[in-house]
Protein backbone atom coordinates (compact mmCIF):
# COMPACT_ATOMS: atom_id res chain seq x y z
CA UNK A 1 0.00 0.00 0.00
CA UNK A 2 1.10 3.58 -0.63
CA UNK A 3 0.44 6.47 1.77
CA UNK A 4 0.12 10.20 2.16
CA UNK A 5 1.59 11.07 5.56
CA UNK A 6 -0.29 13.65 7.64
CA UNK A 7 1.07 16.16 10.13
CA UNK A 8 0.35 14.04 13.22
CA UNK A 9 2.91 11.41 12.17
CA UNK A 10 5.59 13.99 11.43
CA UNK A 11 5.01 15.81 14.71
CA UNK A 12 5.42 12.55 16.64
CA UNK A 13 8.74 12.00 14.88
CA UNK A 14 10.09 15.50 15.56
CA UNK A 15 9.05 15.15 19.20
CA UNK A 16 11.29 12.08 19.34
CA UNK A 17 8.64 9.34 19.55
CA UNK A 18 10.78 6.24 18.93
CA UNK A 19 7.81 4.10 17.92
CA UNK A 20 6.76 6.59 15.23
CA UNK A 21 10.34 6.84 13.97
CA UNK A 22 10.74 3.07 13.81
CA UNK A 23 7.35 2.47 12.16
CA UNK A 24 7.82 5.11 9.47
CA UNK A 25 11.31 3.73 8.78
CA UNK A 26 9.63 0.47 7.67
CA UNK A 27 8.26 2.23 4.57
CA UNK A 28 10.30 3.00 1.46
CA UNK A 29 10.30 6.46 -0.12
CA UNK A 30 8.12 5.06 -2.90
CA UNK A 31 5.46 4.08 -0.37
CA UNK A 32 5.10 7.41 1.44
CA UNK A 33 4.79 11.03 0.43
CA UNK A 34 3.99 14.28 2.22
CA UNK A 35 1.75 17.01 0.77
CA UNK A 36 3.45 20.41 0.56
CA UNK A 37 0.80 22.05 2.82
CA UNK A 38 1.62 19.51 5.56
CA UNK A 39 5.29 20.49 5.37
CA UNK A 40 4.36 24.15 5.86
CA UNK A 41 2.09 23.30 8.81
CA UNK A 42 4.68 21.14 10.54
CA UNK A 43 7.46 23.69 9.97
CA UNK A 44 5.32 26.33 11.70
CA UNK A 45 4.52 23.96 14.57
CA UNK A 46 8.18 23.04 15.02
CA UNK A 47 9.20 26.70 15.04
CA UNK A 48 6.94 27.16 18.07
CA UNK A 49 8.30 24.20 20.02
CA UNK A 50 10.65 24.90 22.92
CA UNK A 51 12.69 21.76 22.25
CA UNK A 52 15.95 22.34 20.39
CA UNK A 53 16.03 18.58 19.76
CA UNK A 54 12.71 18.75 17.89
CA UNK A 55 13.99 21.56 15.69
CA UNK A 56 17.17 19.59 14.98
CA UNK A 57 15.19 16.44 14.09
CA UNK A 58 13.00 18.51 11.74
CA UNK A 59 16.07 20.03 10.06
CA UNK A 60 17.26 16.50 9.28
CA UNK A 61 13.87 14.99 8.39
CA UNK A 62 12.34 17.73 6.24
CA UNK A 63 14.78 17.68 3.29
CA UNK A 64 14.59 13.86 3.10
CA UNK A 65 10.79 13.66 2.84
CA UNK A 66 9.24 12.73 -0.51
CA UNK A 67 6.80 15.53 -1.43
CA UNK A 68 3.46 15.70 -3.16
CA UNK A 69 2.73 18.95 -4.98
CA UNK A 70 -0.67 20.60 -5.12
CA UNK A 71 -2.13 19.87 -8.57
CA UNK A 72 -5.38 20.58 -10.38
CA UNK A 73 -6.46 17.02 -9.53
CA UNK A 74 -5.93 17.73 -5.82
CA UNK A 75 -8.14 20.81 -6.16
CA UNK A 76 -10.88 18.76 -7.85
CA UNK A 77 -10.73 16.08 -5.14
CA UNK A 78 -10.84 18.73 -2.41
CA UNK A 79 -13.94 20.30 -3.92
CA UNK A 80 -15.54 16.84 -4.18
CA UNK A 81 -15.11 16.52 -0.38
CA UNK A 82 -17.39 19.58 -0.12
CA UNK A 83 -15.52 21.59 2.52
CA UNK A 84 -17.65 24.19 4.33
CA UNK A 85 -17.88 27.55 2.57
CA UNK A 86 -16.74 30.75 4.23
CA UNK A 87 -14.04 29.28 6.48
CA UNK A 88 -10.48 28.16 5.79
CA UNK A 89 -10.27 24.61 4.46
CA UNK A 90 -9.14 22.22 7.22
CA UNK A 91 -5.69 20.68 6.75
CA UNK A 92 -7.24 17.23 7.13
CA UNK A 93 -9.41 17.82 4.05
CA UNK A 94 -6.34 18.98 2.12
CA UNK A 95 -4.46 15.82 3.14
CA UNK A 96 -7.47 13.69 2.16
CA UNK A 97 -7.63 15.40 -1.24
CA UNK A 98 -3.95 14.68 -1.85
CA UNK A 99 -4.55 11.03 -0.92
CA UNK A 100 -7.52 10.74 -3.27
CA UNK A 101 -5.68 12.45 -6.14
CA UNK A 102 -2.67 10.14 -5.81
CA UNK A 103 -4.74 7.02 -5.08
CA UNK A 104 -3.07 6.53 -1.71
CA UNK A 105 -4.30 6.01 1.83
CA UNK A 106 -3.73 8.56 4.59
CA UNK A 107 -1.22 7.48 7.24
CA UNK A 108 -2.05 9.23 10.51
CA UNK A 109 -1.85 9.01 14.27
CA UNK A 110 -5.36 10.49 14.52
CA UNK A 111 -7.67 8.33 12.39
CA UNK A 112 -10.85 9.94 13.71
CA UNK A 113 -9.93 13.24 12.02
CA UNK A 114 -10.67 11.65 8.64
CA UNK A 115 -13.98 9.98 9.48
CA UNK A 116 -16.84 10.96 7.22
CA UNK A 117 -14.63 11.87 4.25
CA UNK A 118 -16.03 9.83 1.35
CA UNK A 119 -13.64 7.52 -0.45
CA UNK A 120 -10.67 8.30 1.79
CA UNK A 121 -8.77 5.26 2.99
CA UNK A 122 -7.05 5.76 6.34
CA UNK A 123 -4.48 3.72 8.21
CA UNK A 124 -3.63 4.60 11.78
CA UNK A 125 -0.03 4.50 12.92
CA UNK A 126 -0.33 3.33 16.52
CA UNK A 127 2.43 4.99 18.52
Amino acid sequence: MRYVVDHSVLLEIVRGNRTAIELLALYSKREVTVPEPVLVHVAREVAGLASQGARERWAILEPALPRTPWTADVTEKLLSLDPPAGIPVPLDAIVAAHALASERAVLTVEKARFEGMPGVRVEELVV
